[in-house]
């Protein structure tokens, strides 16, 4: 069945030597593309790193009508300011260590952008398999690339009420020699306009990506998944804003029990979403839909600095197979200070404040049981 395409949004995936695919965004939950048949040679490496870096607003230096407006030729934005700005992303993740296996980019505009950041200034980075995804009406949006095969992609389009389609998931199945892995890439609303206005437009994208993880959860119990992106929200949310509503995240841990009780109706309506859990041992023991935060565990204060203080809202949510499963072992949780990328508190420092970017990229570092 032939999907109606939604105007404007583009996804591209492939192996970009020799060749790459192009198609349009479908429907709300689409099979867009699979490369089974690809085969790449990997090191035998025992380690597997996934990182998250937002870019902060990566636009090229021509105009197609979705840019913000500092990103126009006619505001000064040119071909020496990009590559300004690959030239410090490439900075950034050439001081991830271990190098990513796997890495997630949020607000990019095109997928070309993609390519030339690895092509020229992450040469000795074989993250040959890329996909990216934008809304219809999205100025940007996020693309994954990966060092081993990408078996299929999907792109996951919420919708909140009357409300334009968000900006879509992008999910891809990566193919391992040992087993598969799913990654969402995700970049949920923003609280622009308020944090209670625009949560129930993170509870549709959290809603749907839910969904999808119940699905597989049925139909591949022991299928490593990790969730990862901006989500514009912490795993803490609820509890952080006095559970004054239903939240896109909801840690669960001790809540039923604690003092004063937090069963409210926010609390309970907030389950239905995505689930997210401080005890590795809930989520190994495959507790339902929960998915393990590592951030408390880590010690680490946050990716985002606003209006002074950290903000944990970059993510990599991983469930039971992905923390401890057949194929993947969880080991580490970190965030990367680039120098030339933050400033000597190790905040992030814009690219406007001759900086990279104002978000940290976030990495989580597994074993690969049995290399």
């Amino acid at each position: 069945m032939t999907a109606p395409a939604l105007s404007g949004g583009v996804n591209t995936c492939g192996r970009i030597r020799p060749a790459a695919a192009t198609v349009v965004v479908g429907a709300t939950l689409v099979l867009l593309s699979a490369c089974s048949a690809c085969r790449i040679v990997v090191p035998d490496d025992p380690t597997f790193v996934v990182a998250s870096y937002n870019l902060e607003n990566l636009f090229d230096e021509r105009a197609n009508g979705r840019e913000y407006p500092e990103f126009l030729p006619e505001a000064g934005w040119d071909a020496d300011d990009v590559a300004d700005r690959l030239r410090g992303v490439a900075s950034v993740v050439e001081a991830i260590r271990p190098a990513p296996d796997l890495l997630v980019l949020v607000e990019v505009e095109q997928q070309a952008l993609v390519d030339r950041l690895f092509e020229e200034f992450l040469v000795d980075l074989p993250l040959e398999y890329r996909c990216f995804v934008r809304g219809p009406d999205s100025a940007t949006g996020v693309a994954v690339a990966s060092r081993y095969p990408v078996a299929g992609v999907r792109a996951l389009l919420a919708r909140a009420g009357n409300t334009p389609p968000l900006r879509p998931t992008l999910e891809v199945r990566v193919r391992l020699p040992e087993g598969d892995l799913i990654v969402f890439a995700n970049h949920w609303k923003s609280k622009l306009g308020s944090a209670a206005a625009t949560e129930p437009l993170r509870r549709a994208a959290a809603g749907l990506v839910r969904r999808r993880l119940d699905d597989l959860a049925e139909s591949e119990p022991d299928l490593a998944a990790i969730v990862a992106g901006d989500l514009n929200e912490r795993g803490r949310e609820g509890q952080l804003t006095g559970w004054a509503y239903p939240t896109a995240l909801v840690d669960r841990v001790g809540l039923e029990d604690s003092d004063p009780p937090w069963d409210t109706p926010a609390f309970r309506a907030s389950r239905r979403f995505l689930p997210v859990v401080r005890d590795r041992a809930l989520v190994a023991s495959g507790d339902g839909a929960a998915l393990f935060d590592p951030w408390q565990e880590s010690g680490y204060s946050g990716s985002y600095w606003f209006f002074g203080e950290w903000e944990q809202i970059d993510h990599l949510l991983m469930n039971g197979a992905a923390l401890d499963g057949p194929v993947f072992a969880f080991e580490r949780f970190f965030t990367v200070a680039a120098v030339g990328a933050v400033d000597d508190g190790g905040r992030p420092l814009s690219w406007t404040e001759d900086g990279v970017s104002d978000h940290l990229p976030v990495v989580a570092a597994f074993r690969l049981v049995g290399r």
